[in-house]
């Protein structure tokens, strides 16, 4: 989904919660993350290669320097957590890329 699709989602929410009495920052704002971790550049272009054209967001590869700067702008529009497929992080090595991500991101 689109970054601006989901900012629209996160003004309903604020409507809701206002409309409820809730305070909208009690809530943890999580979304899936919006590509697939690869190792670098050379493994990105070997799965982007291997995808149909109409694979959706998650499947698309991005390193962690990659994926760290899509994940910014969703923290600049308010989003707290991120969950990623378990199958794409079904390795020792993948989680630890996830850890490098974490890292460039704090």
């Amino acid at each position: 989904m689109p970054l601006e699709d989901l900012e629209h989602k996160l003004r309903v929410l604020e409507r809701h919660c206002e409309a409820e009495g809730r305070d909208p920052s009690t809530i943890l704002k999580t979304v899936m993350a919006p590509f697939r971790l690869a190792t670098d550049e050379r493994e990105a272009k070997a799965i982007a290669d291997g995808l149909p054209a109409d694979a959706p967001a998650q499947a698309r590869p991005a390193t962690p320097a990659r994926a760290a700067e899509i994940l910014a702008t969703h923290l600049e529009a308010g989003f707290q957590g991120f969950t990623f497929r378990n199958a794409n992080l079904s390795t020792p090595e993948l989680i630890a890329l996830a850890g490098d991500l974490k890292k460039a991101l704090s």
